[in-house]
C-alpha cells in the first residue's frame, strides 16, 4: 500500500517505523483491509517526513493496548467508528477534496469539516 500510494500521490517513498508497525499489528481492524488501506493512504498524503512514526498514526492505533475484538462496544462507539471509517473512505475516494467529499456524503462542507476535526482526519 505504501509504495502504491506514494506513486499515486507523487510522494517520495516512505517507510514505517517499527513502533508504528507494532501498533498497527496490535490493532483490531473492524474495517479489515479497506480500513488499513485508507489509513496508509492518508498517512502517505499527510506525513511530511520520510518515516511514518507511531505519533503519525490515528489516535485509536497509537497504543498497543487496543480492546480485544470480543469487547462489547457501546452503540455510540460503534456508530462513531462506522462514521469515521465512512468519512475516511469518502475522503480517500475523492482525493481529499472536501467539497466533493461532502457532496458525495450528502452533508455540508461545514459538517464535514466539523467531523474531520472531531475524528482527527486532517
Amino acid at each position: 500500500f505504501m509504495t502504491r500510494f506514494c506513486n499515486r500521490h507523487g510522494r517520495a517513498p516512505k517507510s514505517l517505523a517499527s513502533e508504528a508497525m507494532d501498533a498497527l499489528v496490535a490493532s483490531s481492524w473492524p474495517g479489515n483491509v479497506r480500513q488499513l488501506r485508507n489509513h496508509i493512504e492518508r498517512m502517505v498524503v499527510t506525513v511530511a517526513g520520510d518515516t511514518i512514526e507511531r505519533s503519525d498514526l490515528p489516535q485509536e492505533h497509537r497504543t498497543q493496548q487496543n480492546a480485544p475484538a470480543t469487547t462489547i462496544r457501546t452503540l455510540n462507539e460503534i456508530t462513531e467508528m462506522a462514521e469515521r471509517t465512512g468519512i475516511e473512505s469518502a475522503l480517500s475516494a475523492k482525493d481529499f477534496h472536501r467539497e466533493q467529499t461532502a457532496k458525495a456524503l450528502g452533508i455540508s462542507v461545514r459538517t464535514l469539516h466539523y467531523k474531520m476535526n472531531r475524528y482527527g482526519l486532517h
